[in-house]
């Protein structure tokens, strides 16, 4: 029988005090709620789960949380699944800053420049690319 892979995005965590989402962002209201849609959705699967691959990030595990509450599953937290490394995380969205780098974001963007870098120790899009590439092997050789 073949694998079969799910992949499920995090549910909402919209920070309401105004501030860029970071890895200790939670779920808010809505996301629990969203999670717990997905959980009972995946259950009504009524198939035999493997495994299930969280990255660090607390919204992620309270999702992949609520997933195995409805799903008798093990939860791996898998590091190379983590959000993207900016300088900007945790700034309020409507700082000077934040919107200099939303700016040069969407320019480099426009340019397809994908080593860009807003900040020496940021990640870049080529960065994320292949760490994700070593993160998907992974789960493909684990599961």
């Amino acid at each position: 029988m073949a694998t079969r892979i799910y992949f499920v995005r995090h549910a909402d965590s919209r920070r309401s005090d105004g501030k860029r989402h970071d890895e200790r962002t939670p779920l808010n209201e809505n996301g629990e709620n969203q999670a717990k849609l997905v959980a009972n959705y995946l259950a009504s699967r009524k198939e035999l789960f493997g495994g299930l691959v969280s990255s660090p990030a607390i919204r992620t595990r309270e999702t992949s949380s609520q997933i195995a509450n409805e799903v008798p599953v093990f939860i791996e937290t898998l590091p190379d699944l983590r959000e993207m490394k900016r300088f900007v995380d945790g700034l309020p969205y409507d700082s000077d800053e934040n919107a200099f780098y939303s700016e040069q974001r969407r320019k480099a963007m426009e340019e397809y420049n994908i080593d860009w870098r807003y900040h020496k120790n940021d990640e870049s899009l080529r960065d994320i690319f292949q760490r994700s590439l070593v993160a998907n092997r992974k789960i493909i050789e684990a599961y």
